[in-house]
């Protein structure tokens, strides 16, 4: 899904003169409001879904030359475009062959956006990636935890689990927050199958309740994993993950397994609200308005 903002004289967050429309063959467009300008900041809100994520990529890139072509036009005030990117695509990818978080990169980098806010990025592969282009602002997960209603969450847990090195910083910088301590898993994966193998835990409390956090939640076999390593018992173990994309099973799997299932509104933000007691389990939390609050003028 992709959304056009925009931010009025006074700083307030409205509507965009400009919206997506996407042609009976299926090309993308953007329209304008009649009798509406543009303002000057003009934003565009990405929350993908599994079918949107391409035609929300193609749709930014018209909204961008819309605004582009615009400009050159005699007598009008340059417009800041500012792009909110709380799912960065391909951040996963970055590795291998083809290297797909450089080709999704690329493509937003030739776009020029005067500003990108992104959210959580995957590694410090994909951090470097997007923060080499000029005006890009990060949030990551302590920024979410550090507002009163998100710290009230950590209260009562006994310490954070990182699921693997790679989580550790994020786990941190979360767990610094209530100054709990950090407790790092370990698991194998068969790189020619991702089969997921091995899961260990250990220094666990048998009486503690902990966090496990993460950034992508895909099936949630890595979170399964290691709450049957853990060895603790349903209502012991929460987790919380910035983008919840939850294919396949995952949502049936995971309301099976933990208490609480924290995330955000970064990726297909309908997706969790189902009937029955997955609804109670899955809390998400909105990561877009905290991004629109950091853009810079």
């Amino acid at each position: 899904m992709i959304t056009f903002k925009a931010k009025d004289q006074s700083g307030e967050i409205i509507n965009s003169a400009l919206s997506p429309f996407f042609f009976p063959a299926g090309e993308a467009h953007t329209k304008r409001e009649e009798q509406r300008d543009l303002e000057s900041v003009e934003i565009a809100i990405l929350q993908p879904d599994a079918d949107s994520i391409h035609n929300d990529l193609f749709a930014l890139r018209m909204w961008k030359d819309y605004i582009s072509r615009r400009d050159f036009e005699a007598d009008q005030i340059k417009v800041k475009t500012v792009l909110i990117l709380p799912y960065i695509p391909g951040a996963r990818a970055d590795r291998g062959t083809p290297f797909g978080l450089e080709v999704y990169a690329d493509f937003i980098a030739d776009m020029y956006i005067d500003e990108i806010i992104a959210f959580d990025p995957h590694s410090t592969v994909s951090e470097e990636y997007i923060e080499g282009y000029d005006n890009t602002t990060f949030l990551h997960p302590k920024d979410l935890f550090d507002q009163v209603h998100m710290r009230a969450i950590l209260n009562g847990y006994t310490g954070i689990i990182a699921p693997d090195k790679g989580a550790v910083g994020r786990a941190s910088a979360v767990a610094n927050l209530a100054g709990l301590p950090v407790i790092t898993a370990t698991k194998q994966r068969d790189e020619a199958t991702g089969r997921l193998s091995n899961f260990h835990i250990e220094g666990l409390e048998p009486d503690g309740t902990y966090l496990i956090v993460d950034d992508i939640c895909d099936g949630g076999g890595t979170f399964l994993g290691l709450a049957a390593a853990s060895g603790l018992r349903y209502g012991q173990l929460d987790l919380y993950v910035s983008h919840g994309v939850f294919s396949k099973n995952a949502l049936e799997n995971l309301s099976a397994t933990f208490d609480y299932v924290y995330t955000t509104n970064s990726y297909n933000p309908k997706r969790d609200l189902i009937d029955g007691d997955k609804n109670r389990t899955f809390k998400r939390f909105d990561v877009i308005r905290p991004m629109l609050d950091r853009i810079s003028y």
